[in-house]
């Protein structure tokens, strides 16, 4: 057997069977504090009661189609629709976007960090 065919046969035995304990090191659950991103249609936004100006976004997952609660707190969720900045409280239910979260032990539920809307319904507050 050639030095060519050799090399060629370990290397195709290297890439066809996986690291030992390459997939048990990865978790069930999202570790704590790391970044998720989900395509997702809001379907109602909740104002929060009091001075935090934070709202609890219902999104549905368009993957999965699961449905899940989101705090989007308002100082620390960015809101995007086309090219401007929005408050979380603006948004209604029916928008579609790219949500950026994560889950924190400090929360009962994920975070919202960014929300990108495509397709827009936003409540009008000049009045």
């Amino acid at each position: 057997m050639g030095q060519k065919t050799l090399i060629s046969l370990l290397l195709g035995v290297m890439l066809a069977v996986p690291l030992s304990g390459a997939q048990a090191e990865e978790p069930n659950e999202p570790v704590s504090g790391s970044y998720q991103v989900l395509q997702g249609e809001i379907l109602d936004v909740e104002m929060e009661e009091g001075e935090s100006e934070g709202a609890i976004y219902h999104i549905r997952d368009l993957e999965s189609s699961q449905t899940d609660r989101f705090y989007a707190d308002a100082q620390r969720t960015t809101v995007q629709i086309g090219s401007s900045i929005a408050k979380v409280t603006e948004v209604l239910g029916g928008s579609t976007g790219t949500m950026i979260y994560r889950r924190v032990p400090e929360h009962p539920m994920p975070e919202l960090i960014y929300v990108k809307v495509n397709q827009s319904l936003v409540r009008d507050t000049s009045s």
